[in-house]
């Protein structure tokens, strides 16, 4: 596929500032952080300080979205439909919340999390981590969720309530996100988000089929992105 750009892939390394510098690219297609790689969410301090564009997230938006424990209440404060969550420290009382199980855990700097059935679960997870250290307890669902996807505050599918798609631009907007972001939300009972992706692969399986039918295609992604990262300086 064809978009008027030659490629050259650059592997992440010690070396990446001096070989941005030296060559020059039109623009960076990272996907580092599609991909999760470690530290992937610091790419983009390093991509800032060569003066080259770049796709995606900078770092504010990849460190919130890989760091559900501060994302959801930062999100929680803002009005956000999320499911029911509480933050517990490592040696207190684990085991006793008011929210029902089985529960989501998410540790500091995670956005996997690991399933807890039952309070000795909880209790075993909780007491391997260093004291005082915050967890992040979610309601889980067993419901499908679905993607929203937005690039350049921009919904490019909306397959439910416009009044969601609206607080997925919101939360767009509060992490600082750019370029191409998705936004999960389970929309059984109260509509709610239960995650998000600040750098979601720009070819993916979900977003296509959104778009079939609406003028979109591969190539016309692929450009798009290249586009807003080339306008954003």
């Amino acid at each position: 596929m064809q978009i008027g750009y030659e490629v050259v892939e650059q592997v992440c390394t010690t070396t990446l500032y001096e070989s941005v510098r030296k060559n020059k690219p039109d623009v960076i297609l990272n996907l580092a952080s599609c991909f999760e790689k470690q530290d992937a969410d610091l790419l983009p301090a390093v991509l800032q300080l060569t003066g080259a564009p770049y796709t995606g997230s900078g770092i504010t938006g990849l460190s919130l979205g890989r760091n559900y424990l501060r994302l959801f209440q930062l999100l929680y404060v803002s009005g956000i439909p999320l499911p029911n969550f509480i933050v517990i420290e490592s040696g207190s009382a684990a085991g006793q919340t008011e929210i029902p199980y089985p529960l989501t855990l998410y540790g500091e700097n995670q956005s996997r999390g690991s399933l807890v059935r039952n309070p000795d679960e909880l209790k075993r997870q909780v007491d391997g981590l260093p004291t005082h250290e915050e967890v992040l307890l979610v309601e889980y669902s067993e419901d499908r969720s679905t993607g929203i996807y937005i690039l350049d505050n921009q919904i490019l599918a909306c397959p439910t309530d416009p009044q969601i798609c609206e607080a997925a631009l919101k939360v767009y907007e509060l992490i600082e996100a750019r370029g191409m972001a998705r936004f999960d939300f389970v929309l059984s009972g109260q509509a709610r988000l239960v995650g998000m992706d600040p750098a979601p692969f720009p070819l993916d399986d979900e977003l296509l089929r959104q778009l079939n039918g609406s003028g979109w295609d591969e190539k016309k992604l692929l450009k798009s992105l290249v586009e807003h990262a080339r306008r954003d300086l």
